[in-house]
């Protein structure tokens, strides 16, 4: 049986890694350690290689238990290196002999540009039994600011054997750093304000700390119910930095009639159907046309069968292909970072006065290359306006990842836990963490 850690984290990763010793220096796939660790099993990562391990056996040749592994590829491990063993699946090994002892590491570290804080927290609650268990931490600063802290946690196998999975929770929280800007951009919300509150008090309290936003608002992606309705977007960054941001509705395509029309306000999209001239929204612009001599940008006042009326007076040649939709923000418009760590928005979605559903997609782009932080660029959000009155889902879906009992991680455990601290005038950084668990 295995144990597993549980993760919450935002701005940082959570690694589980244990190390032994190479007894040889050894070219190939076969390599034999000094001591015996239970806690390196198939499928672990070989830190500083390409490789994993595809077996473990005890290894009790020169009358010492050993562990003797084999790799995925041949690799070099040279006699007393070393060999750091990561979980990608975050388990760790809680069984063996009667009075077997293992220690196996968990590495709390914050993402570029940001800090641990508040500290890190680990809780045993969720283990069979805290006796089994002994913590000690030690934390990496640069300057005064935590950017690591590694949690070694020593397991001894007890007499009783237990018939549950052991359960260790550690939560990593982080904030924007005051060290020098790197110009990234860590994650974005769509937030519904809550009734009684101002979304101003929420991102003022809340953003410059990278909590989850989500938690202080009602569900971000659910449907909007017909009606107009204002949502507030909100992007992490470091100041200064900038990203390209796009807010646009689905586009309903459609034809004008066979003559010719000559500044007229009222276009007859006579080689179309009422039926698609009815999805156009009051609102919607003129987003695509065949020729230059239609206005891009002019907003659409009404629809009648085939007919659409616009505020401005436009000619349309004959058989014009002519595309409509809504524009709350031009694809790749470039936005900045404010001084606070945070870029917010209102979008203003109109009332949906069509026959058909609208989808909205929030498109978020890096503006210079390789400063969205575990990430995609680009990155969309799709919000649908609903053509009818119903009842809609109010589940909340968010952008941040959630453990199981994550909400439930104490600040402290009933273990002892020691601390020391490392001094470094060195950045750390985690390309590799993530912004969810």
């Amino acid at each position: 049986m295995s144990g597993i850690v549980q993760g919450y984290k935002q701005g940082c990763s959570i690694v589980v890694t244990s190390t032994s010793t190479a007894s040889a220096t050894v070219t190939g796939t076969q390599h034999v350690m000094t001591t015996f660790n239970s806690q390196i099993r198939v499928g672990q990562k070989i830190q500083g290689t390409t490789s994993t391990v595809s077996a473990v056996q005890e290894d009790l040749t020169t009358g010492v238990r050993k562990t003797k592994i084999t790799t995925s590829s041949s690799i070099t491990i040279s006699s007393g290196e070393t060999v750091t063993f990561e979980s990608s699946d975050k388990k760790f090994t809680n069984t063996g002999r009667v009075g077997q002892v293992s220690v196996f590491y968990i590495t709390v570290e914050r993402l570029e540009g940001r800090v641990l804080s508040p500290t890190p927290s680990i809780s045993l609650n969720g283990v069979y039994s805290m006796s089994d268990y002994k913590v000690s931490f030690a934390d990496t600063l640069n300057g005064t600011l935590l950017t690591k802290r590694v949690y070694t946690i020593t397991h001894t196998v007890p007499l009783k054997k237990q018939s549950t999975s052991d359960e260790i929770h550690i939560k990593g929280l982080t904030i924007v750093s005051t060290e020098a800007s790197s110009a990234k951009i860590y994650g974005f919300e769509l937030l519904v304000k809550p009734p009684g509150e101002s979304i101003e008090s929420i991102t003022n309290s809340k953003a410059s700390s990278f909590k989850n936003l989500g938690s202080f608002s009602f569900p971000s992606s659910r449907f909007i119910n017909k009606k107009a309705e204002k949502r507030l977007l909100v992007v992490y960054g470091d100041p200064n930095s900038t990203f390209k941001l796009g807010v646009l509705s689905n586009v309903i395509p459609i034809s004008a009639q066979g003559n010719a029309q000559t500044n007229v306000t009222t276009l007859s999209m006579g080689n179309g159907t009422s039926a698609t001239v009815a999805k156009i929204n009051k609102g919607m612009t003129i987003t695509a046309t065949a020729s230059s001599s239609v206005s891009g940008g002019i907003k659409v006042v009404s629809t009648s069968g085939t007919d659409v009326v616009v505020s401005t007076a436009q000619s349309l040649a004959a058989n014009e292909s002519i595309s409509f939709g809504h524009v709350l923000i031009a694809a790749n418009t470039v936005k900045t970072i404010d001084s606070n760590g945070i870029y917010y928005t209102y979008l203003e979605f109109p009332k949906n006065n069509s026959t058909a559903n609208l989808t909205f997609t929030i498109t978020l782009t890096e503006n210079v290359t390789e400063t969205f932080i575990d990430f995609a660029t680009p990155s969309t959000v799709e919000v649908i306006s609903l053509s009818s009155q119903e009842v809609v889902n109010q589940n909340l879906v968010t952008k941040d990842t959630r453990t199981k009992a994550s909400e439930q991680v104490a600040s402290t455990s009933n273990t002892a836990i020691s601390g020391t601290t490392v001094l470094n005038q060195s950045l750390q950084t985690d390309d590799s963490g993530s912004g969810g668990a």
